[in-house]
This record gives structure tokens, C-alpha cells and sequence, in this order.
């Protein structure tokens, strides 16, 4: 699940809290429920987009990166970085207010125009499912960084694919 995905997955899936948890999202080896996350993004994206192509549907996967995307600054701007941040936190500082509001005005809008209401309606439940959940494990482990927001922009494209064929 993008960049972070793995590491973030192999995270979440061993239960460390603090410290622990930290050590095992920046170690750049790959454990069996990162090897999982990677999985799930790559094959659910190209059966997703491989069942969007059948319909004639590719618009959506115009829209899909930009949901992931948007996911990643909505995500950022409600989440704190930890103290060993780095790029997360440059992230962050620039997920201000404003700037959510403007891309998310900016992705409803191009959703509805390329996909139509109920699915950019059903993008947008998605994505809140998957950040809450996100913000969930943040707040357990004091905050969120690059790896988190790879995983919220892979999460997103997948949500803006699956809701268009609800």
C-alpha cells in the first residue's frame, strides 16, 4: 500500500505499542502483515480497475489518485507527528485548515463530475471509515507519519474504485 503500507501494516499487525511499534514501522523489511497490506493494494487495485476498464468506466481512475491524495491531507491535518517524524511532520504543517478545505471542495467537485453523485457520496464514507481508523491507531501510538499517509493515499484510490461500483 504504497510507500508506507507495509511498514505500517507490519506495525499494526504485531499489537507493539510506543516505542516498539515505531521500531518495526521504519524497519525496511517486510514482515508476513506487511507482505498482506502489500497485497490487498496491489491486487485490489488492479481487479478493481481491471472491472472499471470492462464497464468503460476509466474516469475513475482519473478520480481515484486525487481521493487518495485528498485522504492523505485530511489525514494529515488531523493527526500529530511523532517526536522522530520527519518528512510526516513537514507533511502535517502543511495540512492546514484551509488547505483541506480547499481540496476537498476541489475533489467532491471533480468527483461528481467524473463519477456522479452516489459514488463520490460513497468515496467520501470510505475515506472517513479508513482515516478514522487510521487516526484510531495514531492516537494509540502518538501520532502518524509518512508511512500512515502512503497507506490513507492507497486506501483512498481503493475506496474511490470500490464505491464506484457499489
Amino acid at each position: 500500500m504504497g510507500t508506507g503500507g507495509p511498514t505500517s501494516g507490519d506495525g499494526w499487525g504485531s499489537c507493539a505499542q510506543g516505542e516498539r511499534f515505531w521500531q518495526i514501522v521504519k524497519d525496511s523489511r517486510v514482515g508476513a502483515f506487511g507482505a498482506i497490506a502489500m497485497v490487498i493494494g496491489i491486487l485490489g487495485q488492479t481487479l478493481l480497475a481491471h472491472e472499471l476498464f470492462l464497464l468503460g468506466s476509466w474516469q475513475v481512475l482519473i478520480f481515484a489518485p486525487i481521493a487518495g491524495r485528498v485522504a492523505a491531507v485530511v489525514l494529515g491535518g488531523l493527526g500529530d507527528a511523532p517526536e522522530a517524524s520527519t518528512q510526516g511532520r513537514l507533511f502535517l504543517q502543511g495540512a492546514t485548515r484551509s488547505t483541506i478545505m480547499v481540496q476537498t471542495a476541489l475533489t467532491v467537485v471533480t468527483g461528481f463530475f467524473l463519477c456522479g453523485f452516489l459514488p463520490t457520496v460513497y468515496t467520501a464514507l470510505l475515506c472517513a471509515f479508513l482515516l478514522w481508523s487510521f487516526l484510531r491507531l495514531a492516537k494509540v501510538q502518538g501520532g502518524i507519519n509518512g508511512d500512515f499517509l502512503g497507506a490513507a493515499v492507497v486506501g483512498g484510490e481503493l475506496t474511490a474504485m470500490l464505491a464506484y461500483l457499489m
